[in-house]
């Protein structure tokens, strides 16, 4: 990962207020790879920044350096998952998706967020009427590898409780239906893998803008 530098605020705004944003959702059941794109996205910068008053859980971070556009990450990434799982209200992710979206290009994902249509189609309405871009981009990891991978994650915390996958595989399943709805609903969509091709597609989003 990038150094981590003291906490601060973000960035000055867009030079002049008039830049638009890419704005990102990665979105996916657990074990889909989620946090691990936006990791390998945030190697790809020189600096990873910790925003807001604490270091330890910060509100995001600004990536920058590289020759690549100012990008946020929304939430916390101290531990093994992250980002908007880290925040307490729906209220607070959209109010930072959108307050970053002033400053660069926003990456977000989280579990919760990724069962959620109506309110992310709204912030998605919202952002894109100013002019802004918004990207729903949902991962397309087998079901049989991110089971593999939350039962990984239970032997890693020696949770020795039977592992029930219809919850995952249920969640799997809900991630093809919302994004049959956003695709119908004519928002931006796309599938992508949960390796170095996803967060090179991820950074050819950033890099392309709106």
């Amino acid at each position: 990962m990038p150094v981590r530098l003291k906490c601060r605020s973000p960035a000055r705004s867009w030079e002049g207020g008039t830049k638009l944003a890419t704005i990102i959702n990665l979105r996916g059941c657990s074990g889909s790879g989620k946090t691990w794109v936006v990791r390998a996205v945030a190697g790809h910068f020189d600096r990873m920044i910790p925003l807001g008053a604490s270091i330890d859980r910060p509100h995001g971070y600004e990536l920058s350096g590289n020759s690549k556009p100012i990008t946020y990450l929304v939430g916390s990434y101290g531990n093994v998952c992250g980002g908007c799982d880290t925040i307490k209200t729906q209220d607070d992710a959209c109010g930072r998706v959108r307050g970053y979206a002033g400053h660069g290009n926003v990456i977000f994902e989280g579990l919760m967020i990724s069962t959620i249509f109506e309110r992310y189609r709204a912030l998605d309405r919202e952002l894109t009427a100013a002019g802004h871009r918004y990207i729903w981009a949902f991962l397309d990891t087998p079901l049989d590898l991110c089971l593999e991978r939350v039962q990984q994650r239970r032997n890693d915390r020696s949770d020795a409780r039977p592992f029930d996958p219809k919850l995952t595989t249920a969640k799997w399943e809900l991630m093809r239906s919302i994004e049959f709805k956003a695709r119908h609903a004519g928002l931006e969509t796309a599938w992508v893998p949960s390796n170095e091709e996803g967060a090179a597609t991820v950074l050819r989003w950033l890099r392309e803008g709106v």
